[in-house]
């Protein structure tokens, strides 16, 4: 086909365009940790997102496009809460979905912010919302959703209940980036505040360390590959790199 209508510098001239606005997102410019972090598993990635001088360049700028794809499908799904408790005033029956409401959860002396995707008042499930790829989609359905997500779900468990609200379950709703709605995967577990306080009390033990490098390192191919630590600053990832 004949390049038309600007050819290559015009799509390069759009994925410059896309990629400006995504580094302009609130989450791009996020400059603290917060629930999605404090569940990965090398205390050394979590200790340099959360302690080291900003202007250490990041290794994590890759292809922000699965980042915009996800918040977008976010943006509709809040609406979709909305629009279902419509319904349900507009039949007499009680709103049931809490949405992308903000959350302080305090433990161990340390304070963190995030944003709950939803809250079933009817069952007490606070549920986050993941849009995954297919080899994402395969581990959970042999493994279970990872400890990052699991962590995740059970302090904003913590923060729901710290804000009065009953919690008894945390869930995590998988939807497919690549596929229909009846592959969604659902995994539900009793909320657990173990699991949240011991999160915040790593988050407190590294928060007193003087330097990030202090942490432990636990290299894995999971680990390694979408971490934010320059590799140049960690040798112990390198190989999975």
């Amino acid at each position: 086909m004949a390049e038309a209508g600007g050819g290559e510098g015009l799509r390069l001239d759009l994925m410059r365009m896309i990629r400006r606005a995504d580094t302009a997102r609130p989450r791009s410019v996020q400059t603290s940790v917060g629930p999605s972090q404090l569940g990965v598993e090398c205390e050394g990635s979590l200790a340099y997102q959360h302690l080291a001088p900003r202007d250490i360049p990041s290794a994590s700028a890759g292809d922000p496009l699965p980042a915009i794809v996800g918040t977008a499908v976010h943006a509709w799904l809040e609406e979709a809460a909305r629009l279902d408790d419509a319904v349900n005033r507009h039949s007499g029956e009680p709103e049931r979905w809490l949405t992308e409401r903000r959350l302080t959860i305090s433990h161990a002396g340390v304070t963190v912010g995030g944003t709950c995707d939803l809250y079933d008042l009817a069952t007490g499930t606070v549920i986050d919302w993941k849009v995954v790829g297919p080899t994402a989609a395969r581990n959970a359905s042999h493994d279970g959703p990872p400890r990052l997500y699991r962590t995740q779900s059970q302090l904003y468990g913590l923060g729901y209940r710290q804000a009065g609200y009953p919690v008894r379950a945390v869930a995590i709703a998988m939807l497919p980036r690549n596929g229909p709605l009846r592959s969604m995967q659902f995994f539900a577990e009793e909320y657990d505040e173990r699991v949240a306080h011991a999160a915040m009390e790593r988050l407190a033990r590294v928060d007193g360390m003087s330097d990030w490098r202090d942490a432990e390192f636990q290299p894995s191919e999971d680990n390694c590959r979408w971490c934010p630590v320059p590799f140049s600053l960690c040798q112990e990832g390198l190989l999975f790199r």
